[in-house]
């Protein structure tokens, strides 16, 4: 069967996402939490920081060396806030984490197996 990844598979737009191939695709998802419909779950651990998780996936996925069709990022969120707020780098750094970090983690994954 062909095989689709998705990173946030768990979230509010992962889950429908994962619903809407899993009967045609084996689905793959990468999340903090379990999408229990996906026929394999990498669960990252929330103590480690971004670039730590990315590079357990990394690993993982060279030793599985699996081909997917698509690899999909559906993980992201928004942060409210204005430059003038003395939290701004916080939330800059969050937002990082949360959106950009897993962009990148697929764009890598993409180049070694689509």
């Amino acid at each position: 069967m062909k095989k689709i990844l998705f990173i946030g598979g768990s979230g509010q737009l992962g889950k429908k996402m994962v619903d809407i191939f899993k009967n045609s695709y084996a689905v793959s998802n990468i999340d903090f939490a379990e999408n229990k419909n996906a026929a394999f779950n990498f669960l990252l651990d929330k103590n480690l920081n971004a670039i730590e998780n990315n590079k357990k996936v990394i690993e993982k996925f060279k030793q599985l060396n699996n081909s997917y069709k698509a690899i999909i990022v559906t993980a992201g969120g928004w942060v409210g806030g204005n430059i003038k707020d003395d939290d701004y780098f916080d939330k800059c750094l969050q937002m990082m984490n949360v959106c950009l970090y897993p962009s990148l983690l697929g764009a890598h994954l993409a180049t070694k197996y689509l």
